[in-house]
């Protein structure tokens, strides 16, 4: 069983508020990398001060490596793990020369799931790749984890 961590984060401005020190807590445990490449943050704005809706909790983006992040945290549905992350483009797709490459990880804000999202992050800060390619069952490659761990099917990457 998880315990999740302001489960009620879309509802109470201060659960909402802690959710967002919490990922920039995280980000900064990354270190001297982070200057190192550039990073900045916030990266994508919310829109009006009012609009807290989770996407995103965090962001941040590095001019230098053309790449950014997006954490986008949602309410807890059930007593596991919820997770999942996906790469993508803004400001254009593969082929294009200023598109950013943006890692997006959606989740149920849990210790397990801020540990499995860093483990991530990690990687991707410092310009690493993540292994996003599907199995012969077309599931995308991952590590079997405990009984806990609702993967929920879409894009969970194989960071090695």
């Amino acid at each position: 069983m998880i315990d999740h961590l302001f489960g009620n984060f879309l509802d109470d401005a201060r659960q909402y508020r802690a959710s967002e020190a919490f990922w920039e807590d995280r980000w900064l445990g990354l270190g001297k990398v982070l200057e190192e490449q550039g990073w900045s943050y916030p990266w994508i704005s919310t829109g009006s001060p009012d609009c807290r809706d989770g996407n995103p909790i965090f962001s941040a983006w590095s001019p230098t490596l053309r790449r950014g992040v997006r954490i986008i945290q949602h309410e807890p549905t059930r007593q596991r793990v919820e997770i999942q992350a996906w790469p993508d483009f803004v400001g254009g797709n593969y082929y294009d020369r200023d598109a950013v490459q943006e890692l997006v990880i959606s989740c149920a804000l849990s210790e397990a799931a801020a540990d499995w999202a860093m483990s991530l992050l990690r990687l991707w800060v410092k310009g690493k790749s993540i292994d996003f390619s599907k199995n012969a069952s077309g599931n995308v490659s991952a590590d079997p984890w405990a009984s806990d761990w609702a993967l929920d099917g879409a894009l969970l990457p194989f960071a090695a």
